[in-house]
């Protein structure tokens, strides 16, 4: 009788061992790192975002007060192999956690790409991962929101005026400054 206990069990944890998922979460990336000081981690809550109105754009207002929470988590580290390291982890964590590609823009000075989880009219998480080449350094942003609109932030996206082929970050300096 022992026997086939013995059995049973080792078969149900090889069972809960095969079928765990050693990929993090993005959520699970940021609370590891958030206390680690080679990064700089900032919070921003919807309370804050909804102060004040950054444009006389109602549309852009809106999808403002559609923000939850806003993660902010970067690093800046010289030592190349770190930044290859957390690069790589990141990338490969948004890859599995099955997140939808919205946009991408690759040049000498920096990488980003603009992720989302949820469906085609309403997104429930947004990813901006920005890679800057030269200074070695990493910035994940997850925004959290409910029913934020896909076309609505596509657009405000496209209407940013980054010069593509500049490492000029002035319009994110800009919008934090206004925060």
């Amino acid at each position: 009788m022992n026997t086939i206990k013995n059995i049973i069990t080792i078969i149900v944890l090889s069972f809960a061992f095969v079928g765990c998922d050693t990929t993090p979460t993005v959520q699970e990336y940021i609370v590891k790192h958030q206390e680690d000081e080679r990064f700089n981690y900032l919070d921003i809550s919807s309370n804050i975002l909804q102060l004040k109105n950054f444009t006389d754009n109602a549309e852009i207002d809106d999808i403002l007060k559609s923000i939850h929470k806003v993660n902010v988590l970067t690093l800046k580290d010289e030592n190349k192999n770190i930044y290859d390291t957390e690069s790589k982890t990141i990338a490969k964590i948004i890859k599995d956690s099955h997140y939808k590609m919205l946009s991408k823009i690759d040049n000498k000075y920096f990488r980003t790409s603009i992720s989302y989880l949820g469906n085609d009219d309403s997104i429930n998480e947004l990813l901006v991962f920005v890679k800057v080449k030269k200074e070695k350094q990493l910035t994940l942003i997850r925004v959290l929101g409910d029913q934020m609109d896909v076309s609505k932030i596509s657009e405000l996206i496209n209407n940013t005026k980054i010069d593509k082929n500049s490492n000029d970050f002035s319009v994110l300096n800009d919008f934090i400054k206004n925060l």
